[in-house]
């Protein structure tokens, strides 16, 4: 059991403590991203409350990504980029289309 613990424990000190996390545009695209994250949760609160789906989707896709892109980071640091710019972008579309989501 100790065994398992300490494995989980390495395994979360490499995915923070990592050159991923310390990089200017990894940090303004994942901060962009849950920014535009909050805000479709805060349309969905306040206007659409009804179907959560696509919006559920796009916090997976941030989660995803990032898991991703940091796993990728020491190996292919465009990869990872290219990840984050996926994640952006789903984002910015949801959040372009959410208007067809809300029905009055």
């Amino acid at each position: 059991m100790a065994k398992i613990f300490s494995s989980i424990q390495q395994a979360l000190k490499n995915f923070f403590v990592n050159p991923f996390w310390r990089t200017w545009s990894v940090l303004v695209l994942f901060f962009l991203a849950l920014v535009i994250n909050g805000i479709l949760w805060y349309i969905y609160a306040t206007r659409i409350k009804q179907n959560p789906n696509p919006i559920i989707f796009a916090s997976g896709v941030i989660v995803l990504n990032a898991i991703l892109a940091n796993y990728l980071w020491n190996r292919e640091k465009m990869a990872g980029i290219f990840l984050l710019i996926i994640m952006l972008t789903i984002e910015i579309f949801i959040l372009a289309f959410v208007r067809y989501l809300i029905v009055f």
